[in-house]
């Protein structure tokens, strides 16, 4: 009976010893991916801002572009009404008072293009930008 006893206890504290080498893994385990879930929450936090501040310069540019094409409908309206005005005129001198003229508004018109060429790529890059945070935000929130 004597060993009876003494094996069901050495027995029973084995599995009490299992039981809590058990539950401290599980405690571990848990810690870690407790760790790795607000990693994951800091990381989109991150990309969140990133995102705004892409939709942000999105914006910016669009807003941008948007305004130098205004600018370059009046030029280019400009351009139109000083050709009319040159084809309508007679005399040999105010001809080229208004060629010249006309060879300023078109080089104001070029010099419009060549900025608004400038801006294109800086929008295609935040665009680009803004795409791949995007996805970059579904990923993370799909996890």
């Amino acid at each position: 009976m004597y060993l009876r006893c003494n094996f069901a206890l050495a027995y029973g504290l084995c599995i009490d010893e299992q039981l809590l080498k058990d539950l401290h893994g599980k405690k571990k385990q848990e810690s870690e991916i407790q760790k790795e879930l607000d990693n994951l929450k800091d990381s989109l936090t991150f990309e969140k801002q990133n995102l705004e501040m892409a939709a942000y310069d999105y914006d910016k540019f669009k807003s941008l572009c948007n305004e130098k094409d205004a600018e370059l409908q009046v030029a280019l309206t400009k351009k139109q009404n000083l050709e009319m005005q040159f084809s309508n005129l007679n005399s040999q001198s105010l001809k080229k008072h208004i060629s010249k003229e006309l060879v300023q508004a078109n080089n104001q018109v070029l010099q419009k293009f060549q900025e608004e060429l400038k801006a294109c790529p800086m929008l295609r890059t935040a665009e680009g930008i803004k795409r791949r945070l995007l996805t970059e935000k579904a990923s993370l929130e799909k996890n």
